[in-house]
């Protein structure tokens, strides 16, 4: 019985290692980030995650279960064109483009027709990567009559695994070398 409580902590210990702690995706983290004046005027516009940049009212919420996760505000300044010769301004069109970054992490690209875009903010309210769970899993298997280990692995929602066990037969006293091969669907 002793030996079956070592297999299976060191199964547990070595599923863990290679299926957890190894496997399992980091969180993403956004920082502040510095605004960069593109070559077509456009402006990639500065992250900063300080609480106090959060307006204190948050916006009306159009659907329901919708959350709140960004604020972006933006400054611009007319050119002379739109300008009309009584003094109206003609209206500017302002274009905003969410891009994920290779690390996970969101940025801000504002454009503004008729006009040049002089500065402006992007606050992270919540991060929006949600890191996809780990798809290996191993571990240890404790019989009546014996112990063995398993691997797995999700394959869309399907798990496919493979056991190995070693049973004895105290009668003939003997042991056996078994496997088997599991499919399910995950739901």
């Amino acid at each position: 019985m002793k030996s079956k409580l070592i297999v299976l902590a060191l199964g547990l210990g070595l599923g863990y290692w290679l299926g957890y702690s190894r496997y399992s995706p980091k969180p993403v983290i956004e920082t502040n980030a510095p605004e960069i004046r593109q070559s077509d005027g456009s402006l990639v516009l500065e992250r900063n995650i300080s609480e106090t940049k959060i307006p204190k009212k948050p916006p009306i919420m159009p659907f329901t279960g919708s959350e709140w996760i960004r604020h972006t505000e933006v400054t611009i300044k007319p050119n002379a064109s739109l300008i009309a010769s009584n003094g109206e301004i003609k209206p500017i069109v302002v274009k905003l483009d969410l891009i994920r970054l290779s690390d996970k992490t969101y940025r801000v690209i504002a454009n503004a027709e008729g006009g040049e875009v002089i500065g402006g903010i992007d606050v992270p309210i919540e991060t929006t990567h949600y890191p996809d769970p780990p798809k290996w899993a191993a571990g240890g298997i404790i019989l009546n009559n014996g112990y063995g280990a398993f691997i797995q692995r999700s394959v869309g929602a399907f798990l496919i695994g493979l056991d190995i066990t070693q049973t004895t037969h105290k009668s003939v006293n003997s042991k056996d070398l078994g496997y088997s091969l599991r499919i399910g669907v995950r739901f």
